[in-house]
């Protein structure tokens, strides 16, 4: 993860304007319900929590956390791995206030 932040940031791209979005949880129980062998969540988590302290560590915007909110909630995923339309909404309603603060609103006459 690292090699491709300095990778953008070697096109042009500062930390700064970076919104890093961790890899999501799985419905293990979904998952085994529908025959799908899918990762292990505390595996998923470690990766998870990484990507949030590297986020900080080289001052990205912002690193979304959604976590608890997709496993909080029922019908978060389409297949226990994909989200489902409501699942979607939670990250996209978590990513939509950053991506208005960093991106300049243009106006057109």
């Amino acid at each position: 993860m690292r090699e491709i932040i300095s990778h953008l940031a070697s096109h042009g791209l500062p930390p700064g304007k970076l919104i890093m979005i961790p890899p999501p949880p799985s419905d293990i129980d979904q998952c085994r319900r529908r025959g799908i062998k899918s990762k292990d969540n505390a595996l998923t988590r470690m990766f998870y929590d990484a990507s949030r302290r590297l986020a900080e560590e080289v001052g990205a915007a912002v690193a979304l956390d959604f976590w608890d909110a997709l496993l909080e909630r029922p019908n978060m995923f389409a297949d226990g791995v994909h989200f489902s339309r409501q699942g979607s909404e939670v990250v996209f309603r978590s990513l939509l206030p950053h991506v208005d603060k960093l991106v300049p609103k243009k106006k057109f006459h």
